[in-house]
């Protein structure tokens, strides 16, 4: 009977502990999820609020028929599969650079890779919008040279603003660089002496060893990439204009989310294409973490 009461107590120490988050998680989780799934039930816009109806699932037909909403989606799809491996790889090799035995000035290094992450996204977003387009360096060095105009071609437009949109995010991976360099330098030096023994080199030590053995702070990488990727907004939404324009090349979805809710103050409309975005990512999610038992190492599982 006093092991019972102290399980007990120790649940209900546990909870109150737990109870902040809890409290937390009902407030700003499970509510404005609730709220915005009954929002999406009804023709709402902020202008007419007195007219408000509750039409059921009717903008989620009028989502299905809308073209925008998959063109958006495909760019936001793209932008993702392009991104969220540069996202790991490029930090992952700046990492292994910066671990490396004989490197000068580490300290400096990281700084200077972490620097760029105290930029706020709106001036990063400026800097490179003021380089890729307009009279901007990238059509002095590049395009003016080879007699190439903006207008020339679309394809070539919706290029321009992919590698815009790509280097603008990859400035602020200074973040994911020094979580990487911190799991490497965690891994057990005798693992590495112990492969030197037996004659491994660089690169059998780094896919048998370092690999493996930070697999699960990777896996941690790509999951806040992949959800980051898909929630991407200052730069696009500078490029995109505001979203007044709905065919233009940068409208991605979290901009035409914007655009229905700020510009247009179609609420219901909005929390439709809400409930759109978070089931995709979880989806997506899902099918990352499902894929994660097989490939991440954990070395007490």
């Amino acid at each position: 009977m006093s092991r019972l009461n102290m399980r007990q107590r120790e649940v209900a120490w546990g909870f109150l502990f737990l109870s902040p988050w809890i409290i937390g998680f009902i407030l700003f989780g499970l509510v404005p999820l609730g709220t915005s799934f009954y929002y999406s039930l009804l023709d709402f816009s902020l202008l007419k609020p007195d007219e408000t109806q509750f039409v059921g699932f009717a903008n989620y037909q009028r989502m299905m028929a809308d073209p925008i909403v998959w063109r958006s989606m495909t760019l936001t799809a793209t932008y993702v599969l392009i991104w969220t491996p540069l996202a790991v790889l490029f930090p992952l090799g700046i990492a292994t650079l910066l671990h490396g035995r004989y490197l000068f000035g580490k300290g400096t290094f990281r700084f200077l890779f972490y620097l760029p992450t105290l930029v706020p996204d709106i001036a990063v977003a400026y800097i490179f919008g003021g380089f890729f387009f307009g009279r901007g360096w990238f059509y002095r060095l590049v395009m003016e040279p080879l007699g190439i105009s903006l207008t020339d071609d679309p394809q070539l437009i919706q290029a321009i603003f992919n590698t815009m949109l790509v280097s603008a995010s990859l400035w602020g991976v200074g973040n994911i660089i020094l979580i990487l360099l911190a799991a490497q330098q965690g891994v057990p030096k005798s693992l590495y002496e112990a492969a030197e023994i037996d004659g491994a080199g660089f690169m059998c030590k780094f896919k048998s060893i370092t690999l493996p053995m930070i697999s699960p702070v990777i896996f941690y990488s790509v999951v806040i990439s992949l959800i980051g990727a898909f929630q991407f907004f200052a730069a696009p939404y500078l490029a995109a204009g505001g979203g007044v324009d709905p065919d233009n090349p940068a409208m991605f979805f979290t901009i035409y989310i914007s655009r229905n809710l700020s510009l247009l103050q179609d609420v219901g409309y909005a929390a439709t294409l809400s409930w759109l975005l978070t089931l995709f990512v979880g989806t997506v999610a899902g099918i990352v973490f499902w894929t994660s038992r097989r490939l991440v190492f954990y070395a007490d599982a």
